[in-house]
């Protein structure tokens, strides 16, 4: 992971739930996305191969930030059905959990053209693609 890759992931944490937090449901289908969107190498439903549920590297700053965020969306009674399934995309570096109640302007200024290639050319059936995709 790069430190560009960090600080993108960290200034997403910044920015937050923007104006108003995604409802339950638009934050549930991107979660489930994140959970259910693969294949196994049987053909059963896999999470997304980007969803990492290992170690995060983050500075003692940033971590500061993402548990002031943890408690806001826990104030807000935000929470999805399995999200304890949900981790970090290796590919943007958010914390899934929080990025799936984000609203579109805050992920959408915090990620770069390269990060949505990416995802386009990863993971095409990210959410990240479907909604920049419908989004005008």
């Amino acid at each position: 992971m790069s430190i560009t890759d960090t600080l993108h992931g960290a200034e997403a944490l910044l920015a937050g739930f923007g104006k108003t937090p995604q409802s339950k449901e638009v934050a549930q289908a991107r979660a489930d996305v994140c959970l259910h969107s693969g294949k196994d190498k049987e053909g059963n439903p896999a999470k997304c191969p980007h969803n990492h549920l290992g170690g995060w590297s983050i500075t003692t700053e940033a971590s500061r930030i993402l548990q002031a965020q943890r408690e806001k969306k826990h104030q807000l009674n935000l929470r999805v059905d399995g999200e304890e399934g949900l981790g970090v995309c290796r590919i943007c570096k958010c914390f899934l959990p929080l990025k799936v109640f984000y609203d579109w302007e805050s992920i959408y200024s915090h990620t770069t053209d390269e990060m949505f290639n990416q995802f386009k050319n990863q993971w095409p059936s990210c959410w990240m693609v479907k909604e920049l995709n419908t989004t005008p």
